[in-house]
């Protein structure tokens, strides 16, 4: 009996020491560093090649995005192809991407450098400055996307993930670090990795937070407070700034808003990996495969001291078993109702009408592709978005929180050149918004080349077939007489001035997210003042051809370029079908051989095709292609400079919309172009174009000065350009050599600040 006893005894003992190494614990804590913290998916991946277990996660900054992934049940594969994908580039720059951006709610381009919004109550307060550098609606909407279905998997409780996890952020209002460990796991990371200047903060139970590496950088604490585990691992990829410099306004900075962090694990049975890291901008993740395998190489190099304490073994397929127990629990991402915040009652009506209206739910890319066309419209700012799960509806409520954007938007810019074409700009808008949207707008250019000034609105409804009403006024003037490349001075009689006020209305829709259709009614009169021989002086009158004209008109436009003025990718198709009718008035001045007032009616049909397109990538070379087709039955004016002053003008790159060449001049021609830009890096590029125009009807002066058409094609005329452009943060300085075949001036070689865009004329 006795000794029954003492063997019970000991297999009890044997029991119980093989249940307390079974329960052994690991804890993962993973530290900041920006995107240097890819490198924590190689040391989980190197963990799970070795059979070493993950019980907890602890993480702040971009290791709360790692650790989060993790314990929502993505694999180190996953994740490192969600960081590597394009559109985790969009979340960290802020840019929409041509898949996401809605031409249809784009305004026309202007001269602008600088817009300034604010509402009429707070112009001089500090709300006009913006709080970060970095739109985060491409994140906020993807950070919904990888987290809600974990959200409700766990029913908000970060215990309940498939790897228990915590994450931190930075309370500022009470300067100490906030542990999340409950609630919408998506937002808890948004606010972990809020970098300051960087990122909009957002507010969990109406605290403003910020990263959680101002206060904390390695949540090793955090881990053992709140898990006390057996082992605990910790992942560094980052360390405590150096001491602020006198001259150094950034490290004064780094100092005032981060208190240093302990880099180590405070306990006997932990292990600290430091993967070798070059030193990156937070924001670089052109190096995540390197310092992905870094982290692994890392972590492979410490398995053997991990060994020491972690006994425990687990295979791939428990792992995956335990994946797939917690994916099978998350509910499938369909949005139900809608809520909208921040906004009145029409407003929000506004907001439910741009993302669905079938009365059902629908999937999240669904909503998601309408998502972004709210986004894309000027009345919206920014937009957080929350989903909870409805488990009655077996469906996720979409929660919004809507911030309109400021009523008023200032612009200014202009363009400072070398050539004669200085001019300053001046925008102003002002936005309403109800259940439809509508802009008051108003413009002026101011300068010795060109001057302008427009007034106009837009009202855009939203509904199943959304479309938009826009109304407008403008006056034009273009003087291509050469004189000095200053502001101010003497003027002299010139040699052709163009005139034009025009009122028009415009009715779009769109056509797909990239482009719109639009149908046109416009009034015009112009008047061109002009000598038909450089022989004139002060006390000459000018001949004047004055043009009343009535057009409606049909146009498709399709367009994806990245820039308004100096794309390196992208598209834009553009075709439009006008019919014209009007009236021509020519008073002869002092130097005509006419001494008799004329009119003359005209009518014609023109059709217009531009296509440009850069539809090659080689590295950093981009090709592109440009063709432009106009084609009229439109009959000569009075002579031959009203002729030629009232063509079609080809002019592709913005030097040669700056001088008046009759040479490029048509009623009907075709013109096609090759580009070679080469992107030096992300602020600089190199190009080179070049176009060869082909009247199919060239223009002919008689010695009457009349005007006939050429019953002959002849030979093409060409024009090239070579620049350098920078892109700057405000706006784009050029230098540029030009070259025109011509008689006179064919080459150009001009330094310009700023963009040179117009309105627009009533035949564009």
């Amino acid at each position: 009996m006795r000794v029954r006893l003492i063997s019970l005894g000991f297999l009890l003992l044997f029991l119980l020491s093989f249940q307390v190494n079974a329960q052994q614990r690991v804890g993962l804590v993973l530290s900041g560093g920006g995107a240097k913290g890819v490198a924590h998916i190689g040391v989980i991946r190197a963990l799970e090649a070795n059979g070493i277990p993950i019980d907890y996660i602890a993480g702040t900054s971009m290791g709360a995005i790692i650790g989060g992934l993790y314990a929502s049940g993505y694999t180190t594969d996953e994740m490192e192809a969600i960081l590597k994908s394009k559109d985790f580039s969009y979340w960290v720059s802020g840019e929409f991407g041509e898949e996401n951006t809605y031409y249809f709610k784009k305004q026309d381009p202007n001269a602008s450098w600088i817009n300034l919004r604010f509402n009429y109550d707070s112009v001089f307060t500090s709300n006009i400055i913006p709080t970060n550098l970095i739109s985060p609606n491409q994140m906020d909407f993807a950070f919904l996307k990888l987290f809600a279905g974990a959200t409700a998997a766990s029913r908000g409780s970060f215990d309940k993930l498939m790897i228990p996890f915590r994450c931190v952020a930075s309370d500022i209002a009470n300067k100490q670090q906030a542990v999340l460990r409950t609630g919408d796991l998506g937002k808890a990371i948004r606010a972990s990795m809020t970098f300051p200047f960087y990122f909009k903060p957002i507010t969990i139970e109406g605290k403003l937070m910020f990263d959680g590496g101002m206060l904390n950088n390695f949540p090793t604490d955090v881990m053992l407070n709140d898990f006390y585990p057996d082992i605990i691992i910790g992942s560094k990829v980052a360390s405590n700034y150096d001491p602020p410099k006198i001259n150094d306004l950034v490290s004064q900075l780094q100092s005032m808003l981060t208190v240093e962090s302990k880099y180590d694990v405070p306990c006997d049975n932990g292990v600290l990996i430091e993967p070798k890291l070059r030193s990156v901008n937070v924001i670089d993740f052109s190096h995540t495969q390197e310092f992905i395998d870094s982290g692994y190489v890392a972590a492979q190099r410490m398995i053997p001291q991990i060994r020491k304490f972690v006994t425990t073994r687990f295979s791939l397929a428990e792992l995956a078993a335990k994946r797939k127990e917690f994916k099978d629990r998350v509910p499938e991402l369909q949005i139900g109702s809608i809520y909208v915040n921040g906004l009145n009652n029409n407003q929000a009506e506004y907001v439910r009408w741009h993302l669905f209206h079938t009365g059902t739910s629908a999937p999240l890319n669904v909503v998601k592709s309408n998502y972004f066309k709210l986004l894309g419209d000027s009345q919206i700012a920014s937009i957080f978005p929350t989903l909870k799960y409805n488990p009655e509806r077996s469906w996720y409520d979409l929660y919004l929180n809507v911030e309109k954007e400021n009523n008023i938007n200032v612009q200014f810019g202009g363009t400072i050149s070398s050539s004669p074409i200085n001019e300053a700009f001046l925008g102003l808008r002002y936005n309403r918004l109800g259940k439809s949207a509508l802009v008051y707008r108003a413009n002026i250019y101011i300068g010795k080349f060109y001057s302008s000034a427009e007034i106009g609105a837009r009202w855009d409804f939203p509904s199943t077939h959304p479309y938009y009403i826009d109304a407008s006024l403008c006056f034009n003037q273009w003087d291509f007489f050469k004189t000095s490349t200053y502001f101010f001075e003497d003027k002299t009689p010139s040699y052709l001035i163009q005139n034009e006020n025009h009122s028009e209305v415009n009715f779009g829709w769109p056509a797909g997210r990239k482009a719109k259709f639009e149908f046109g009614l416009a009034t015009a009169k112009s008047r061109d003042d002009y000598y038909q021989t450089n022989e004139f002086n002060r006390n000459d009158v000018a001949d004047k051809t004055y043009f009343n004209f009535f057009t409606p008109n049909i146009s498709y436009e399709a367009n994806t370029l990245n820039d308004k003025q100096f794309a390196n990718q992208g598209a834009r198709f553009f075709t439009d079908i006008r019919y014209v009718t009007g009236k021509e008035t020519n008073e002869p001045g002092t130097t005509s051989l006419q001494d008799v007032k004329t009119s003359e009616n005209h009518d014609w049909f023109q059709f217009r095709l531009e296509w440009d397109n850069y539809f090659k990538v080689l590295g950093k070379l981009r090709l592109g292609s440009y063709v432009e087709t106009f084609l009229s039955t439109k009959r000569l004016f009075s002579n031959y400079t009203s002729s030629m002053l009232s063509a079609r003008a080809f002019a592709p790159f913005p030097y040669a919309q700056t001088v008046f060449m009759p040479e490029f001049r048509a009623n009907n021609f075709v013109a096609v172009g090759l580009k070679n830009v080469y992107v030096i890096s992300k602020s600089f590029d190199y190009r080179v174009e070049g176009y060869a125009f082909q009247p199919l009807q060239e223009i002919v002066k008689q010695t009457d000065f009349k005007a006939v058409y050429d019953s002959k094609i002849k030979k093409p005329n060409f024009m090239a350009t070579t620049a350098i452009v920078f892109h700057g943060p405000i706006g784009p300085a050029t230098l540029s050599l030009n070259w025109f075949d011509r008689n006179q001036d064919r080459f150009s070689f001009v330094f310009t600040i700023g963009y040179v865009i117009f309105n627009r004329r009533a035949l564009d």
